[in-house]
């Protein structure tokens, strides 16, 4: 069973750490998206993968290591959320799978409010969780609802890890563009940076 575990924890982070990448940074390929003359606010998905640490406030001395993927649609006017997948394993004395966790997240592009729950491995039960995430840290509790709410059910932890601050598109009053990836366009529709208004004649 602990052979099955490792190697399912191993595939997970062989398939994460590729992408790894901090959140906020825009994909290579450029995208931009015309959302209509007079619009002032715009829109983007943010997709990354990363990796962290994470210890309860009571076992400080047994860390766990985590991967995750983290899903954002970020606004110009700043509201950002969507969703998290991550796995969590203990590692300093042998290789345990410690939690599944799903959860959504709604806040803004500094900090976000999460919510969520999955399956604890160790206790062999299903957890909620409540959490806040700031750039590259997570300070969360969680707890097993069939233990109920008694103070020795409840596990608060931190967390650190490789997302950082979202990086809001660029509002533009004039021809409504979003920038995905900072690119100029051929053709000499829009300015390197997305400021420029989109014409049909490029000289």
């Amino acid at each position: 069973m602990k052979i099955t575990q490792f190697i399912s924890f191993l595939t997970f982070f062989c398939l994460a750490v590729p992408s790894t990448s901090f959140a906020g940074e825009a994909p290579s390929a450029p995208i931009f998206d015309f959302v209509g003359a007079g619009s002032s606010s715009a829109s983007r998905h943010d997709t990354d993968c990363y990796v962290g640490i994470k210890a309860l406030f009571g076992e400080l001395k047994d860390p766990r290591a985590l991967v995750g993927c983290r899903q954002a649609k970020i606004k110009s006017n700043n509201d950002v959320n969507g969703f998290d997948i991550s796995i969590s394993a203990k590692f300093l004395n042998g290789f345990d799978l410690e939690k599944l966790r799903l959860k959504g997240f709604s806040g803004n592009t500094s900090t976000q409010a999460e919510a969520g729950g999955g399956y604890d491995f160790n206790k062999k039960a299903p957890f909620v969780g409540l959490s806040a995430k700031a750039p590259y840290s997570t300070f969360g509790i969680d707890v097993l609802p069939k233990n109920g709410l008694e103070l020795k059910n409840l596990e608060p932890y931190m967390q650190l890890d490789t997302v950082g601050k979202y990086r809001k598109p660029r509002e533009n009053g004039v021809g409504g563009c979003q920038e995905i990836g900072s690119f100029p366009l051929v053709n000499g529709y829009l300015t390197p940076d997305c400021t420029g208004a989109r014409t049909d004649d490029p000289g």
